[in-house]
């Protein structure tokens, strides 16, 4: 039987990852330590790629609108929230990006505002992961038929090929792995 929400569940824990090298970053920025722009490029390029292009593409692009053709119960309004809350991403990490522009061009007071706003992204996506987890995935694996489910995971495997491409699914856990051991106490 197909599991039509395994393969963004693991992609929740690269992005939870993530999370946490950013509350590492905004930690180093309160405490007026200097952040190496060359990593805030890659978390930068991990949110465009990984987050939005790679894994809201699958739910946008196929999840929701399966999920909205099937007529289940209590998912239009559900999927409307959870649009609305990756447009807001968006936002986040276009502000993002122009402030990662000016810092590693030495505007070093932009500080401040990264990390502030590495804060709310992170808040922003922690709470929208857990809604995903907790209400909606439960959702599709119980209500969509199994053909659908199977049509999705298909669907996901072209999303990682045609516009991710090839090898940068690995490349981007690969980049998490090295931020992971620079940011991130041993437990």
């Amino acid at each position: 039987m197909a599991d039509c929400v395994a393969d963004l569940r693991a992609e929740h824990r690269g992005v939870l990852q993530m999370l946490d090298i950013l509350d590492a970053m905004q930690e180093r920025f309160d405490e007026n330590e200097p952040v190496p722009p060359e990593d805030l490029q890659a978390a930068l390029d991990f949110l465009r790629t990984f987050v939005d292009q790679c894994h809201h593409e699958k739910e946008e692009g196929l999840l929701f609108p399966a999920m909205t053709s099937a007529a289940m119960t209590g998912t239009a309004d559900l999927v409307t929230e959870l649009e609305q809350e990756h447009v807001m991403g968006r936002e986040y990490v276009g502000r993002i990006a122009e402030e990662i522009d000016s810092y590693s061009r030495g505007d070093q007071a932009l500080g401040y505002q990264i990390a502030r706003d590495l804060h709310g992204y992170a808040e922003l996506l922690r709470r929208h992961i857990a809604l995903e987890e907790d209400v909606l995935y439960p959702q599709a694996l119980e209500q969509l038929p199994e053909y659908t489910q199977e049509r999705l995971v298909e669907g996901y495997d072209r999303v990682e090929r045609e516009v991710v491409g090839e090898g940068r699914h690995e490349a981007f856990h690969e980049m998490l792995a090295r931020m992971r051991d620079k940011y991130l106490q041993p437990a």
